[in-house]
């Protein structure tokens, strides 16, 4: 009576899982899984060759579907699953710390997700970066780079004399956090509003002047006239924006009578007002021999 060979293929309806893990120990992680599974089964119940057996693997549609790094990671869970539930740990905390960092707050199983994804297909820094705007919402309380990044979108909206809310600054903030959108792009959409908004200046700011920048000689008039800080006034005031609106600009003589006559600016309640007056009057009693 010939012994058994301990090395040959169990036969057809045997018990293979051992078989799997003494001969093909680098693919018996996936026992279970769906599609490799029963090539692991025919294998060893016809005593593939190694190479045969990769070459079946390689076939599959998982194989073809799934990248180096998430097939090395599937391998890693299951057949070490303390070593991936520890980096899992690590990770999940640098993924907490960048959201706490960006202000935004994720749903906890949105974070797990992003956590796996990301060890499973090798993302970098700026890819969970990107995942985690990917999910952030508009709140009221928003801190952190999303609060920062309102504020400076808005202010930079202002330099084109355009209102902006802060939802539709965190719109713009999260396109950008995703890589959809950069601040090259918002500069070009706000200075194509104001070129609409202000066609008598259009020119100049399609060569790249800001709003701000074309008002300021108007501004600092309005300042010196009124007796205020032009740093306070505000583009969005639609008053101070006038000279230019339309289809022509105003000159600065124009703009300065237009501060001095029109009431809505309160020229006559400033002192420029009072000692303009005065002035006046001593020219006039002087030329009338009353001084």
């Amino acid at each position: 009576m010939t012994a058994a060979d301990p090395n040959a293929a169990p036969a057809p309806g045997a018990e293979t899982d051992a078989y799997v893990r003494a001969h093909y120990g680098y693919a018996s992680w996936a026992l279970d899984h769906p599609e490799i599974g029963p090539i692991l089964h025919t294998a060893a119940a016809e005593g593939w060759d190694e190479a045969r057996l990769a070459g079946a693997i390689q076939a599959t549609a998982w194989w073809k579907s799934t990248s180096g790094t998430a097939r090395d990671w599937d391998a890693l869970s299951a057949t070490d699953p303390a070593t991936a539930w520890q980096q899992i740990g690590v990770r999940l905390g640098e993924v907490q710390r960048a959201a706490a960092a960006a202000g935004i707050t994720v749903r906890d199983d949105r974070i797990s997700e992003i956590v796996r994804d990301s060890l499973r297909f090798g993302w970098q820094a700026d890819d969970i970066t990107r995942a985690l705007w990917g999910e952030a919402r508009y709140t009221p309380t928003l801190g952190g780079t999303a609060a920062t990044t309102i504020t400076a979108i808005r202010s930079r909206a202002a330099e084109f004399g355009l209102p902006m809310t802060d939802r539709e600054a965190f719109r713009w903030t999260v396109r950008i956090g995703t890589g959809l959108a950069t601040q090259d792009s918002l500069d070009a959409d706000l200075r194509a509003q104001a070129k609409a908004l202000f066609p008598a200046v259009a020119k100049q700011i399609a060569d790249g002047a800001t709003v701000r920048d074309l008002a300021e000689p108007y501004l600092q008039a309005a300042g010196a006239l009124l007796e205020i800080d032009p740093e306070t006034i505000r583009l969005s005031d639609p008053k101070f924006i006038r000279p230019l609106q339309g289809d022509r600009q105003m000159s600065l003589s124009e703009w300065q009578r237009t501060l001095m006559t029109d009431r809505q600016y309160g020229w006559d309640r400033t002192e420029n007002a009072h000692r303009s007056a005065l002035a006046l009057a001593q020219q006039l009693g002087s030329t009338f021999g009353m001084v």
